[in-house]
């Protein structure tokens, strides 16, 4: 409120403010305290006893600028403490519209080959109007023209077809049959080749599921397509990988046509990242340590469960206000402790302190 209705740059001590109008600071950072706190959790897990691990005293700040206030207080880069990160930089058009602008580079060339060959095919229509009694060796050189051009055309299309950096596939509905594929399909799978995997290669049996089969049938006969389906997949060696399909029904053929992504590697980093949320919370946990927050704007004081631990406090009774903590505190370190957490609000300190 106080950066939209203010004339000066509004500075904050919290990144969670960063993004709501402030300009930033030396911020505090849950994401840079809980890479300190992984790296004391993985010495404990390593083996290293926590009380010959010293106090971190430093704190894990960092100069974090939001871009889009910088503009508009005008504040040069240059004039940014040095290693200041900058978020909120807005990306540039192309990265903003990248899909709009090749689908527009695309339609212009389809446009621009289709008035081509309409200009082309209209003056030999010209041509055959006005040489309605050439020979018929005539017309054959003609013909033989025209076929050279479908096949050129079909070879361009055969390259982007085998060139594609994601499998591409053309099955019967039934399973048992691939009538199309294109390499990097085959690759997925471990084939030497399209015409080894054609030989061998059953569409229904690839599911580590059958009821994934089942269930995407039922959607392309009730669509008509499916988009972004993930099923694991059986490759020829036995390995399982994780996919996504997107197929096509074509009812007349009795077949269906589609791409697939490989995305096993996608779904172990998802799967890395839990494992090391875990592991933080094993090491928050094993190290007694307490993580709190402040929420300046709606004045409200977050705490996790060690907190409530420490502070010996009935989640039930805590209001979540500031009183809440400075009524645990004994008389002696009261008002120091509220003083230094004013000046730390206010930027003119670091909230690090101990007190009782």
């Amino acid at each position: 409120m106080l950066s939209k209705q203010g004339h000066n740059p509004v500075y904050a001590l919290l990144e969670f403010n960063l993004g709501g109008g402030v300009v930033g600071g030396k911020m505090i950072s849950g994401h840079y305290q809980g890479e300190q706190m992984a790296i004391l959790g993985n010495r404990i897990l390593n083996g290293e006893k926590p009380e010959s691990i010293p106090v971190v005293t430093q704190g894990a700040n960092r100069f974090l600028y939001d871009y889009r206030q910088l503009q508009r207080f005008d504040i040069p880069e240059s004039a940014l403490p040095v290693g200041s990160i900058i978020r909120y930089r807005p990306d540039t058009f192309y990265t903003q519209n990248k899909q709009l602008i090749w689908m527009i580079v695309w339609i212009l060339t389809v446009q621009m080959l289709t008035i081509v060959m309409l200009l082309a095919n209209r003056r030999k229509r010209l041509r055959a109007e006005a040489a309605l009694l050439e020979t018929q060796n005539s017309l054959e050189r003609r013909v033989h023209e025209r076929t050279a051009s479908l096949k050129d055309s079909e070879l361009k299309f055969r390259n982007l077809y085998d060139t594609a950096m994601v499998g591409l596939f053309r099955t019967s509905l039934s399973g048992n049959n691939l009538l199309e594929a294109n390499p990097a399909l085959a690759k997925m799978f471990l084939y030497k080749s399209i015409e080894d995997m054609k030989a061998t290669f059953k569409p229904k049996d690839v599911y580590i599921n059958q009821s994934q089969r089942e269930q995407l049938l039922t959607l392309l006969k009730r669509d008509g397509y499916v988009e972004q389906f993930e099923i694991e997949a059986k490759r020829q060696d036995g390995t399982i990988i994780t996919v996504i399909l997107s197929a096509t029904w074509y009812p007349k053929q009795e077949a269906m046509e589609g791409s697939i992504m490989d995305i096993t590697e996608r779904k172990k980093s998802e799967q890395a990242m839990l494992e090391v949320s875990h592991r933080l919370e094993l090491a928050a946990h094993a190290g007694g340590i307490g993580i709190w927050e402040v929420d300046l704007i709606n004045e409200r004081l977050l705490w996790d469960d060690r907190m409530f631990q420490i502070f010996q406090t009935d989640p039930d009774e805590f209001q979540g206000i500031l009183s809440d903590w400075s009524d645990k505190l004994i008389p002696e370190d009261l008002e120091k402790t509220k003083k230094l957490l004013m000046d730390s609000i206010d930027g003119k300190a670091n909230f690090d302190t101990e007190f009782a």
